[in-house]
């Protein structure tokens, strides 16, 4: 008894341990020390989330619990461990939740639907791209899924809250991948209708999707909420230039449709797939289609998985018709036409990402198709016929086709190597940190993303990660430059520095220019452009005070202050003029606005002043006694809710907030949307949450 009691469990939890060995052997380069630094995953000593939880900072979907989790790691562990933890979780739970999803009867069902969704081109490419947001929402994505399912079959209070906790740990770390998931409850909902309301009332489930629905906007207001609010954001400074940057690339001898299908098709180029290595290698994708699509066929009019299998293969047909995008005749007008009228879906320019809905069906269904050949293995008196013979050889192959068709996966063929970032870095972080004042550092040269040298990729490109790093806050290059796209930057200190940056040859002021924002120290790395940034060594007010291997620091002799008051008004009609004025008075001894109005006439004075900051959102002005207050933020978005006792803002050069004074006002500079938006936001998701938790545990003990 006890034998059969352990071959049970060892049974019962030996998937788990094939997924790990599993994740193990795809990141086992890694595990050395130093960081995975590839394009948009710039890992970094230090993990702050203040910015993003106040506020100051676009998040668009609801990371900031997960911010504040990897914060909290990050005060006990290595942060280059916690990536390694993430790396080692995004491939075991892909596996895992796949395998948890697939109905299929047999193991070797599950054990398909778990390998094709943990090693594909999609979860490959995705990753040489640090799309791990990505990643982490797609492994979680299953669970998500199953949990719907359940909800679906027993709707009642604990299978709602457990489907809204999945889907919400969707929307904590990928709101694309949350749009995906919905579209998907959405075809599977309406299929499961259409199916139950011939048997069954309808009331039930009707009554608790409304209450799954509502609960699930409290539980996420905290990230809706600021994006329903929002004057602006990221996503509608996408373009119809994007549509072709980011369209889909077919593989060489293939069309797009075939791509896309075979789970390629990603738009960056510069990686080395497994079929850019195997010849042959579509006969594989070949091979996995056909189980997919005998999975599909077997159970469309099964009573139990008819309605789910019908809702998949729609999903499938119409993520590979989404996904292929603007990249074809046939698909671009219907693409083309939700860009432009469907504001969400200006998120998907990537219209690759489409991509992970048809990976997801193939997990599923493929898992079906293998789970059919497995019930063809039982043995009969007499021993193996020639159809169960067969029946092994194909279970057998699906079992590795997905480790041969992206084979690649393991170590990553040698593209991604750990590395820690330059001592000089370091070094240049302590120096900013011994300067205890308030203020922003100008890292250059001026780009989004850029190769590094040091890093030790086959692909140097990395999003620069100097924000990230340095502890002081950063004013960085922000324009993409990708395609025919130079920047679809709103941010008007971005702007400004460009247009200083393109008048470099006739500024010797450089210090001066730059104070009003507050800019200290500017550092400039040695990669590639940076001889364009000669002129800061020629510039009157500027002090070189660092010159390591690989990065140099220049100290603004001008006074810089974040918060200080002036007695005056200027006014100019654009930067060109502002450049002029600047040559002739110290454009931080005035208020200076676009206006063709004329000078009044005052002589300029400006004072620093005193301030205790109470948080980031929050400061207490010391005893202001010119007519007008500066201040500095270095802040990209909504920085036009800052408010000093209620008074108006005024928009210094168009970059910054100034206010008005006022005699025995209190003088409290708040960012007013944080009080307003934000803190109502968390208040309503964390009583949302905590109500949850709590109705679950009575659910629980009712049943119990």
């Amino acid at each position: 008894m006890l034998k059969q009691i352990e071959c049970v469990i060892s049974w019962k939890y030996f998937h788990v341990i094939v997924y790990s060995v599993l994740s193990l052997a795809i990141i086992g380069r890694f595990l050395s020390f130093g960081y995975i630094l590839t394009l948009d995953m710039g890992f970094t000593p230090k993990i702050d989330f203040v910015e993003v939880f106040f506020g100051l900072r676009e998040c668009l979907g609801g990371q900031v619990p997960y911010l504040c989790l990897l914060h909290i790691a990050s005060e006990i562990l290595p942060t280059e461990l916690i990536q390694k933890v993430i790396f080692f979780m995004i491939f075991f739970i892909s596996g895992l939740s796949a395998h948890n999803l697939c109905p299929a009867e047999s193991r070797s069902g599950r054990y398909f639907a778990g390998l094709i969704y943990m090693v594909n081109p999609f979860i490959y490419v995705r990753f040489l791209a640090g799309h791990y947001y990505i990643l982490l929402a797609h492994a979680i994505v299953p669970f998500a899924v199953f949990s719907f399912l359940r909800f679906l079959e027993i709707p009642d209070r604990r299978s709602t809250l457990r489907m809204i906790v999945c889907t919400t740990l969707v929307a904590v770390v990928g709101i694309h991948t949350l749009f995906l998931l919905l579209f998907l409850y959405l075809v599977i909902f309406s299929f499961r209708v259409v199916e139950k309301r011939r048997d069954e009332d309808l009331y039930p489930l009707m009554k608790y999707t409304i209450f799954a629905s509502g609960l699930f906007l409290l539980l996420n207001f905290y990230w809706i909420f600021p994006i329903l609010t929002a004057d602006g954001s990221v996503i509608n400074q996408i373009g119809s230039a994007d549509i072709m940057a980011f369209a889909p690339r077919p593989a060489s001898n293939f069309n797009i449709a075939f791509t896309m299908a075979s789970m390629y098709g990603f738009w960056r180029g510069g990686y080395t797939y497994t079929k850019d290595l195997l010849p042959f290698w579509y006969l594989f994708f070949f091979f996995i289609l056909f189980l997919v699509v005998h999975g599909s066929l077997i159970t469309l009019s099964d009573k139990k998985l008819g309605a789910t299998t019908r809702a998949f293969v729609i999903v499938a047909v119409v993520a590979l018709f989404l996904g292929i995008g603007a990249s074809s005749d046939g698909t671009a007008p219907i693409f083309n036409y939700m860009f432009e009228n469907v504001p969400i879906f200006k998120g998907f320019r990537d219209s690759h990402k489409f991509v992970a809905l048809l990976v997801l069906a193939y997990a599923y269904l493929g898992g079906l198709g293998v789970d059919d050949f497995a019930k063809q293995m039982k043995m009969k008196e007499g021993g193996m016929n020639k159809r169960q013979a067969i029946s092994m050889i194909i279970i057998v192959s699906a079992l590795i086709s997905p480790l041969i068709y992206t084979h690649t996966i393991f170590g990553f063929h040698d593209q991604l190597k750990p590395v820690d970032y330059p001592e000089s870095w370091y070094e240049v972080n302590d120096l900013m940190n011994s300067d205890e004042d308030e203020f922003n550092i100008l890292f250059l040269p001026w780009h989004a993303y850029m190769d590094f040298q040091w890093i030790e990729n086959r692909d140097k490109r990395l999003g620069t990660p100097a924000n990230s790093f340095f502890d002081k806050p950063v004013i960085l290059g922000d324009n993409m430059e990708i395609g025919g796209i130079y920047s679809q930057s709103a941010d008007p200190i971005s702007k400004y520095i460009e247009f200083l940056l393109q008048n470099r040859d006739n500024i010797k002021n450089f210090g001066e220019l730059v104070a009003p924002i507050n800019v200290r120290y500017i550092v400039l790395v040695e990669e590639v452009d940076y001889r364009n940034y000669d002129f800061l060594y020629s510039q009157e007010d500027l002090e070189l005070i660092f010159e390591g291997e690989d990065l140099i620091v220049f100290r603004n002799k001008h006074e810089t202050a974040k918060i200080y008051e002036v007695n005056t008004t200027r006014y100019i009609k654009d930067y060109e003029e502002l450049l002029e004025v600047s040559r002739e008075e110290d454009i931080t001894s005035a208020l200076y606005l676009y206006s063709d109005r004329e000078e009044l006439g005052y002589p300029p004075v400006r004072r620093t002043l005193n301030y205790t900051m109470k948080s980031p959102v929050y400061y207490e002005v010391d005893d202001p006694r010119l007519k007008y207050v500066i201040f500095t933020t270095s802040q990209h978005i909504d920085f036009d809710h800052w408010d000093m006792n209620g008074a108006p803002m005024i928009k210094n050069m168009g970059l910054t907030p100034a206010f008005m004074t006022e005699d025995g006002a209190e003088n409290i500079i708040k960012f007013t949307r944080f009080y307003n938006t934000y803190l109502p936001g968390y208040i309503i998701s964390l009583v949302t949450f905590i109500t949850l938790v709590f109705s679950y545990y009575q659910a629980r003990g009712r049943e119990d």
